[in-house]
This record gives structure tokens, C-alpha cells and sequence, in this order.
């Protein structure tokens, strides 16, 4: 008698079996998830981008004060110089005669509050510094330590 081979019937791979609400919930969940996720990282980003501009438009904006409020001070002064030196420029003062620009200087600083001090240096490097002390308009005696200074810049040139 002849013998009947038997096949071994193929192995079944081991199946899961998830039902259809659970795997659809699960599916709108993950979609969800990654929707949320990826708005919440696109704020982050923005948000974090726009801080970092408005922070550095304040420090501008605050800076343009600043510099503002010190030209404001310091434009009166630099009026005060320039009318300085167009009156020793225009010989209204003679810059030879020490004396003389001391007292221009002396006129200069009593009509304007704001200047706290004026220096002339004349071309010999002699020097004139007149400096408020209060209320009172003074002439400041330097030792030559300014002087000596001054020429050594000019020589540097």
C-alpha cells in the first residue's frame, strides 16, 4: 500500500486582529497629535523670533532716545564753540592776546548755564581753561601735564 505524503500546510504568521474604531480613533488621534504638534512648533519659532525683534526695536528705539536727549544737551555747546571760534577766527577776539580771549571765554561761559568748562589752545600750545564751579565762572591753572599732552598728539600726526 502506497503511502499518502502529507504536506505540512503553511504557518500562519501571527495576526492582530484590532477593530475598526479603535484603529480609526487611533488614526485621528495620531493626525491630531502631528497637527497640534507641528502648530505649536511653528509658534515656538515665531514667537521666539518676534521677541527677539521686538527686544532689539525697544534697544533701538531706546538707543535713538538716548541719542536724542544727548544731542538736545550737547548742540547748544557745540554752537556756543562754533561761535567761539568764529569770533577769534574773524579777529572780533585776538587769539595773541591771552587777556583777551580769557575774557571771551569768561563772557562765553556767564551766558550759557549748560557749559561746564571751554579750553583755547593757541598755536603755541599755550592754554586758557575756564571752568563753572558752581555759579561762579573760574580760570582753571594747569600744571603742563595737558599741554605736554596736546603736543605730543599733534606730533603723532
Amino acid at each position: 500500500m502506497a503511502k499518502k505524503q502529507i504536506s505540512p500546510s503553511p504557518a500562519r504568521p501571527f495576526q492582530v486582529w484590532i477593530p475598526i474604531t479603535t484603529a480609526l480613533i487611533v488614526g485621528v488621534v495620531l493626525t491630531l497629535g502631528i497637527a497640534l504638534g507641528s502648530v505649536l512648533a511653528i509658534n515656538y519659532f515665531s514667537e521666539r523670533e518676534n521677541t527677539i525683534r521686538l527686544i532689539q526695536d525697544r534697544a533701538d528705539l531706546a538707543l535713538t532716545l538716548l541719542e536724542t536727549r544727548i544731542r538736545g544737551e550737547l548742540e547748544p555747546i557745540r554752537e556756543l564753540g562754533m561761535g567761539v571760534a568764529n569770533l577769534i577766527s574773524e579777529s572780533l577776539s585776538d587769539p595773541n592776546d591771552m587777556s583777551d580771549v580769557r575774557l571771551t571765554l569768561f563772557s562765553t561761559m556767564n551766558a550759557v548755564p549748560l557749559a561746564t568748562a571751554m579750553v583755547f589752545v593757541d598755536m603755541d600750545f599755550h592754554t586758557i581753561q575756564v571752568s563753572r564751579n558752581g555759579s561762579d565762572v573760574t580760570e582753571v591753572i594747569e600744571t603742563g601735564v595737558m599741554v605736554a599732552g596736546l603736543k605730543g598728539m599733534m606730533a603723532e600726526k
